[in-house]
């Protein structure tokens, strides 16, 4: 079993280390994709934060498609988009 697959099970066993070794593994790739979106330090953490906590609680998000970093890129985008509506909704 590859690792990224070996990391899915044991989060989808709630073993917390195994979600902060996901972190650590995509943290660079996520967050230089969230902030070429945002441009803002803060927001790519809220972002960040969000998506992790996601994934903590629905794991299954992760193997919608062929490859993990694929899936937490698209989770990424939905993420940005949601935080791009509800920043739109604060400023009107």
């Amino acid at each position: 079993m590859n690792n990224d697959l070996l990391l899915i099970q044991e989060i989808k066993t709630r073993k917390k280390e195994a979600l902060h070794q996901l972190y650590n593994r995509y943290e660079t790739l996520l967050y230089r994709l969230v902030y070429s979106a945002v441009k803002d330090p803060h927001a790519c953490e809220s972002i960040l934060t969000e998506l992790f906590k996601e994934i903590w609680h629905s794991p299954d998000l992760l193997v919608k498609e062929r490859t993990l970093s694929l899936s937490l890129c698209k989770q990424c985008v939905k993420n940005i988009k949601k935080h791009s509506q509800n920043s739109e909704k604060i400023s009107s």
